[in-house]
């Protein structure tokens, strides 16, 4: 399963990424991998550095020279008309003749976007606008023509401070594996797994930098989306959720770094952002196909995702409580989930060995009478290919054509592909099999 946050600002993910190591004091740096064509040509491979990690996400390269001088410099004008705006705020608000209680309310969020330290996401500035425009609207003693004059100015305003908010230093793309493979990975000791679920990342990695590493250009007035082919990714295996239940996942930090034509520019989010889906299939598909090489038979799940067989729901569910308590949050998707965990963490818990809480697994599951699936010398994703291959990869574009079709005549392509990798997990390759077969299927009908 892989979700996409975007990190609002430097500030955030320093800190995010060197306190996440929750489950103990152990080095950081020993499960973390730079990743990309744009990473190697500055120099950066192996573990993570902080320095490093910190200069990238600046837009600097390891010696601390700035990659993209025309952004930075625009950033540094922002701020040096930082509290030009916030006295644009305070004067706008003194002139206003309203209700006390209003009056007030619309000070404290005037002075939770100016007194931030650091640069305040755009989406919040939108909410605090329309929470100003809200008690605006609600005072009794101002007519509706100050109304919309006060608007329209403090909208103004606000646009100089979406300018300094709207750069992103980077993206982060978390991939979790399955629950039966963290339990059979961490607590059943099969470290095959871990090494399956890093081959499965560093896969769907490479489809990022592959299909949607791109740029925006302006060319003759116009914007026009340029394609590199180079990322610069810092990856962070974790595999122990806050709920200290075994959780093996990887973030990668995706920079907003790609190089075009010899020059470093913003990466476009939006082909990885709106592909989220697909390249959470990805993973999974290719995860499957790692894991049915070992021996062991798999099950795929209404949702799209698939569990080794051998576990129950029950035993599932055991090492499953930091999911339920999204559900109990009410979160409903991936964007939930990712919103409920950044505003409802728990408490870090530092120095936790991590011998003592693997001890402490082996422990619960021996109550729960959990026996560990049992891998076979058989290699099941060769047997289950051993039958007509393309015959079933044809039938499964066929159907997944229809079903997309049957109610919208356009078809994208990325939902197609998202469907058929679903739909056949650990059966296809995905580069040279499910792409492949899928173009020459769309092209022999036309559409």
């Amino acid at each position: 399963m892989l979700s996409i946050y975007r990190l609002q600002n430097v500030s955030q993910a320093l800190t995010y990424y060197k306190e996440d190591n929750y489950y103990s004091k152990e080095n950081q740096e020993e499960y973390s991998e730079w990743y990309g064509i744009a990473a190697e040509d500055l120099g950066l491979n192996g573990k993570v550095k902080l320095k490093d990690f910190n200069y990238i996400l600046n837009g600097c390269n390891r010696d601390g020279k700035s990659l993209v001088n025309k952004k930075i410099k625009e950033q540094k004008l922002s701020y040096e008309t930082y509290y030009n705006v916030k006295n644009e705020y305070n004067k706008l608000i003194n002139s206003l003749n309203i209700e006390d209680k209003y009056k007030d309310e619309i000070s404290i969020i005037i002075n939770k976007i100016t007194d931030s330290n650091d640069k305040i996401p755009v989406k919040t500035i939108d909410n605090y606008e329309k929470r100003i425009s809200s008690l605006i609207n609600n005072s009794n003693v101002i007519s509706i023509d100050k109304k919309d004059k006060f608007k329209g100015e403090f909208k103004k305003i606000n646009h100089n401070f979406k300018k300094i908010a709207d750069r992103r230093p980077a993206y982060d793309l978390t991939f979790s594996a399955p629950k039966s493979v963290s339990i059979a990975a961490l607590v059943g000791d099969d470290k095959r797994l871990i090494d399956a679920h890093r081959n499965a990342v560093k896969y769907a990695l490479s489809v990022v930098e592959k299909e949607y590493s791109q740029t925006r250009i302006v060319e003759n007035n116009n914007r026009n989306i340029l394609v590199t082919n180079n990322i610069v990714a810092a990856t962070f295996e974790h595999d122990i959720s806050r709920k200290i239940d075994p959780q093996l996942h990887t973030h990668c930090v995706l920079m907003n770094l790609t190089k075009s034509n010899g020059e470093w520019r913003s990466i476009n989010q939006d082909g990885f952002y709106y592909s989220s889906k697909k390249l959470g299939a990805i993973y999974q598909n290719e995860l499957a196909k790692c894991i049915k090489k070992l021996g062991y038979e798999i099950k795929l799940n209404p949702n799209g995702t698939f569990d080794i067989k051998g576990y129950t729901n029950d035993h599932l569910l055991h090492f499953s409580k930091r999911s339920l308590q999204m559900k109990e949050m009410g979160s409903k998707n991936q964007r939930d989930a990712r919103k409920y965990v950044l505003i409802e963490r728990d408490k870090k818990v530092d120095g936790i060995p991590k011998k003592s809480t693997y001890n402490e697994w082996k422990n619960e599951a021996k109550i729960l009478n959990i026996t560990h699936p049992i891998s076979s010398n058989v290699n099941t994703f060769n047997e289950q290919n051993s039958i007509n291959k393309i015959d079933i990869l044809e039938s499964i574009i066929s159907n997944s054509v229809k079903e997309l079709t049957e109610n919208d005549i356009s078809l994208k392509k990325d939902k197609l592909h998202e469907k058929i990798l679903t739909k056949s997990l650990g059966i296809f390759d995905y580069n040279e099999e499910t792409k492949v077969r899928t173009e020459e299927y769309l092209k022999k009908k036309l559409i």
